[in-house]
């Protein structure tokens, strides 16, 4: 039996898999649908809430959003608290799930929420094989050394009784491992995003392009920089107005016909109306605000750009990453952002700065911004990356441990 040119064993037991997250997740509905469809994986996910089905409030957008793709078809799951007031799940609880699943393992995303937490402590006790899921990395881990030392000793007991890590890419398996978790343990996971979904998307918004440029009274040949994100302080998006303001004064090249860049900012947050400020000051008329996008809204901005930038202070992974790389566009990423050590190559189909330096980020800019050939071919190479860092690469991570955890029964 095949199913994504893969092979499973015939007459292998159906292994028995529990999935527990905070709330439906765009990203990972189609992930979740697609194991769903593996006839060697039964899989039941378990919300620890439904607050994301109806408009909501997103604080750090500053707006009520309503995703516009579907978020809970297509796969098992259920419920464990309203967002209407529900009252958290007693441990009694959890137990009765687990046990009426009877399930093989139980997978985790993340393990700071106390309703996983809880959820480990049961499954242990059951004595069900448990693993965890998360995109934290070492850049992560703030404080003072003391609370660092103590983060690093807690954990490190609980990591080493986990009986594997899927780790989303190397910075998080790089964590896990100075966290004294075995190799043999952590099996790489990656952290993906639709591609099909977004390569699709991309490609009938080129065919839109040139309207929207006029529509959005872009000149034609202007050079397009984009950002996409919470305007919030660790998006970091002050450091890259900061360095439009440095492209912006670039008096020589600007006599030599050089036209100077143009940033479009998508998202909105706290920060927008002294970032706008800060813009006016900088760099005026080399920045437009577009306002917070919905996810099937975001290809045709993705389509619009020559270069993508992810300025962040604090960023575990950065999924527009991958998002953008689907439409065949270079990076520009600042150090602590997560995906760069899989993602990125240096001048190969972007540029790595230093998180915070806006003068370090105009330099990673230039060689870019100037050379049209480059952009497309590191745009090229973002596309065949991001072909091998998608949903089909999960489904094998998955079935790679879930014949370590056959072995040992």
């Amino acid at each position: 039996m095949h199913r994504d040119g893969l092979t499973v064993t015939r007459g292998e037991r159906v292994f028995r898999l529990a999935y527990f997250v905070s709330h439906p997740i765009q990203y990972q509905a189609p992930l979740l649908r697609l194991i769903a469809q593996c006839e060697d994986i039964d899989l039941e996910v378990f919300f620890h809430s439904d607050h994301s089905l109806d408009e909501h409030v997103d604080v750090e957008f500053g707006q009520a959003i309503r995703w516009d793709v579907p978020l809970t078809e297509g796969y098992k799951h259920r419920f464990l608290a309203s967002a209407g007031g529900g009252r958290p799940v007693a441990a009694g609880s959890v137990r009765e799930q687990l046990e009426r699943g009877r399930f093989d393992a139980v997978w985790l995303h993340g393990w700071g929420a106390r309703l996983n937490r809880k959820v480990w402590r049961v499954a242990r006790s059951l004595g069900m094989a448990v693993w965890m899921r998360g995109d934290t990395q070492l850049a992560c881990v703030r404080g003072a050394w003391w609370q660092r030392r103590l983060h690093h000793w807690l954990m490190s007991a609980h990591f080493r009784r986990l009986d594997h890590c899927l780790a989303a890419g190397t910075a998080n398996r790089l964590f896990y491992r100075a966290y004294g978790v075995p190799e043999e343990k952590i099996t790489v996971m990656p952290y993906a995003v639709d591609n099909d979904f977004f390569q699709r998307r991309s490609a009938e918004a080129e065919a839109e392009r040139d309207g929207m440029l006029e529509r959005l009274g872009i000149e034609r040949g202007r050079a397009v920089i984009l950002f996409c994100g919470k305007l919030i302080e660790k998006k970091g998006l002050k450091t890259l107005i900061e360095s439009m303001g440095c492209l912006n004064e670039e008096a020589g090249a600007r006599a030599m016909g050089y036209k100077p860049p143009l940033l479009l900012v998508v998202g909105d947050g706290e920060l927008r109306d002294g970032l706008e400020a800060i813009a006016q000051g900088v760099a005026p008329g080399c920045v437009k605000f577009l306002g917070f996008k919905n996810q099937s809204e975001l290809p045709l901005y993705y389509a619009l750009c020559d270069l993508f930038v992810i300025p962040s202070t604090y960023e575990p992974w950065g999924l527009v990453v991958n998002e953008v790389m689907n439409a065949a566009r270079p990076i520009i990423a600042s150090d602590v952002t997560g995906c760069v050590a899989d993602l990125v190559q240096e001048d190969v189909n972007g540029s790595i700065f230093k998180a915070g330096d806006a003068d370090g980020l105009a330099a990673s800019l230039r060689p870019w911004l100037m050379d049209a050939d480059m952009r497309r071919r590191g745009g090229v190479a973002s596309l065949a990356m991001i072909n091998r860092w998608g949903f089909k690469e999960d489904i094998v991570a998955l079935r790679e441990v879930m014949a370590k955890q056959r072995a040992e029964w």
